[in-house]
């Protein structure tokens, strides 16, 4: 028999034997993108609009306390009304109360009651039913009445010589009572507004 030689394997590895390879396990931790808050132009435009219309809405509530503020007339309470005491007479500058029914004061503190102001009354808008404004009031503001849609009835007297043409919009269910060719009757007449006529 010829003489062989044995030689012993070498050591090899199972990826060099078979041509596997192996594979690396390894673990990553999850990613998970971060909610991106993104407002487009539409939703800008609202929230402007919004601003706008708080805005306006404060500045007409409180125009006419803010200006007797700063013309330094003085400002108080009598029960339900925020009022102002200036030269002419009393000025009733906002309405706190909840009445469906709401008398307005002639006098407060012995002086006579003159102007309704701006806004005074237009955030009441779903409480008052029925306002009765006394004789000696001459004056109802810009927006005094505004968006009073449950306002039915308002009693204006023969001493009122200026109504704003935008005193009672959206006072969509509205009936004066005034004198037969007052000025609040003239006033109704002229901006389609509702008016029984007192004798």
């Amino acid at each position: 028999m010829g003489n062989y030689s044995y030689a012993p394997e070498k050591n090899i590895s199972a990826e060099e034997k078979y041509g596997r390879k192996k594979h690396k396990v390894t673990k990553t931790k999850a990613k998970y993108a971060k909610p991106k808050f993104h407002i487009g132009i539409g939703g800008v435009l609202s929230i402007i609009s919004i601003l706008i219309i708080i805005s306006t809405h404060v500045l007409t509530y409180s125009g006419s306390f803010f200006f007797d503020l700063f013309a330094g007339n003085s400002v108080n309470y009598a029960g339900d009304f925020l009022y102002s005491q200036n030269d002419d007479g009393v000025y009733i500058n906002y309405y706190r109360g909840l009445r469906s029914n709401v008398i307005i004061p002639s006098k407060i503190e012995g002086e006579s009651v003159t102007k309704i102001q701006i806004g005074a009354f237009c955030h009441t808008s779903y409480t008052i039913k029925n306002v009765t404004i006394p004789d000696g009031v001459i004056y109802i503001g810009y927006y005094a009445f505004r968006d009073c849609v449950k306002l039915k009835s308002i009693t204006i007297p023969d001493s009122v010589i200026f109504i704003d043409n935008e005193a009672f919009p959206n006072c969509t269910a509205l009936t004066v009572i005034c004198p037969l060719n007052s000025y609040a009757y003239n006033f109704c007449i002229g901006n389609n507004i509702k008016v029984q006529t007192t004798g």
